[in-house]
């Protein structure tokens, strides 16, 4: 069982210095986990907090991991909560890597063109069943 607690090194930059996540923790946050649990699923290890701020990636990723893997990682471990993407363009890009296409370019629409960008607070809950139907299906194609 895979704990993270908050103060811990592997949160979230915006979260660092709080007790507790707050009930309206922003979706940024969630979408930094995600890019701690991607490396750690390829690396067999977690990422390590750098010296001077940021996220070290252990070797074994940089060896294991597809470039397309490594650039979504490195999208969702951004330091600026702002520049992460939101999760409708995480899922397309997973649905891509699946494909073995190229990642959109930034600032290209997503799966909904009419969801905000990373800038986004709303939860992953909000992206709609035809959003994740319609990752599957590319996913699956």
């Amino acid at each position: 069982r895979i704990v993270l607690r908050i103060g811990r090194p592997l949160d979230a930059p915006e979260l660092a210095g709080l007790s507790a996540a707050p009930p309206s923790a922003p979706a940024a946050a969630d979408i930094w986990a995600l890019g701690v649990l991607l490396v750690w699923m390829v690396a067999g290890e977690a990422p390590r907090p750098a010296a001077g701020g940021g996220i070290a990636l252990p070797a074994s990723f940089k060896e294991h991991a597809s470039d397309g893997v490594r650039a979504l990682a490195n999208r969702l471990l951004r330091a600026e909560a702002e520049r992460r993407p939101a999760a409708p363009r995480v899922v397309d890009d997973a649905a891509r890597l699946l494909r073995k296409q190229p990642p959109a370019p930034e600032g290209s629409a997503s799966i909904d063109s009419t969801r905000r960008d990373a800038s986004n607070t709303s939860s992953m809950d909000d992206m709609s069943s035809t959003d994740v139907a319609r990752a599957l299906r590319l996913a699956s194609a």
